[in-house]
């Protein structure tokens, strides 16, 4: 889950991550307990995760399955494809979860151990900023959904564009 939230089509907000794994993980789901260190701790996990890609495991290649003559599929059916994982284990410790625990004891020992010492709330604040710019949500905009400020005396006071032109050149079009 951490993996396809930062890298492939499937990435998603910091917030649809937090939602989405205290639904899967956190006893209690996603209505209690979902406090600032809970969206810190997985806001830098996310950060290491994008920062460290050759650690997640994404090197799955796939291969096409031969077809055999006599087999019931018929022509214009597409190969089916099977995963081949690469060969054997990481190596002690240099999978991603001790990788990550090597990087954040060495952050505990430079900025300490609690959250709110300044070094870890500069980080934090920065990851989150970050984190916010890379993986924006899709707007969508609907003409038919977007405010009108009026005044009953004169009628619209603003406009709001939506690609289709002005509000007054919509509530013109349909008199």
């Amino acid at each position: 889950m951490l993996r396809d939230s930062v890298i492939g089509d499937n990435t998603c907000t910091l917030s649809d991550l937090v939602v989405e794994s205290a639904l899967r993980y956190k006893i209690g789901g996603a209505t209690s307990g979902l406090d600032a260190a809970y969206t810190a701790r997985l806001a830098i996990l996310r950060r290491f995760s994008y920062e460290h890609p050759e650690l997640l495991d994404r090197d799955e290649e796939m291969d096409e399955d031969p077809v055999q003559p006599n087999d019931e599929r018929s022509s214009a059916d597409p190969p089916t494809r099977k995963k081949r994982k690469r060969g054997g284990r990481v190596a002690k410790g240099q999978d991603f979860w001790s990788q990550a625990e090597n990087w954040f004891n060495a952050c505990r020992k430079q900025w300490g151990d609690s959250w709110n010492s300044p070094g870890w709330n500069n980080y934090i604040l920065e990851t989150i900023a970050t984190d916010k710019q890379r993986y924006q949500p899709e707007v969508v905009h609907n003409a038919f959904m977007e405010d009108v400020i009026t005044d009953y005396l004169t009628g619209p006071v603003a406009s709001t564009t939506a690609g289709l032109g002005t509000i007054e050149d919509l509530l013109q079009a349909m008199t």
